[in-house]
């Protein structure tokens, strides 16, 4: 299983944004760890973790694969009282794909891809 930790400003709204872009959030308590959310496809699981104080963030990029359209996603966002300050430019399409670039609410930069199969 391959796991990656996103850490968060505000957990219930980089949450929103994710779900919103249909990798179905999932909320989770371990122990005594804290709160967080998670989402899963096949063996790679994302978990979203309040920031720590004094915590950096190291920056990179997310590529999503998407089924659906890329205008249906940015319709979710809207869905969901988010807006389109986190659309970074216009979408991109070429002949294999159309690919949208956006930033989650701690700035990660996330490319939402629709492969034309």
């Amino acid at each position: 299983m391959i796991n990656f930790l996103l850490y968060a400003k505000n957990i219930d709204l980089t949450a929103r944004f994710y779900d919103a872009l249909g990798v179905g959030i999932v909320r989770e308590k371990h122990g005594n760890g804290p709160e967080h959310f998670s989402f899963s496809e096949g063996a790679i699981v994302a978990e979203i973790y309040p920031e720590t104080s004094g915590q950096e963030f190291v920056s990179f990029l997310i590529r999503i694969e998407i089924q659906h359209s890329v205008q249906s996603v940015l319709s979710a966002l809207l869905d969901v009282d988010l807006d389109y300050s986190y659309v970074c430019g216009s979408t991109i399409s070429s002949e294999r794909y159309n690919k949208q670039r956006l930033k989650d609410p701690d700035g990660r930069i996330i490319d939402i891809v629709q492969y034309k199969y």
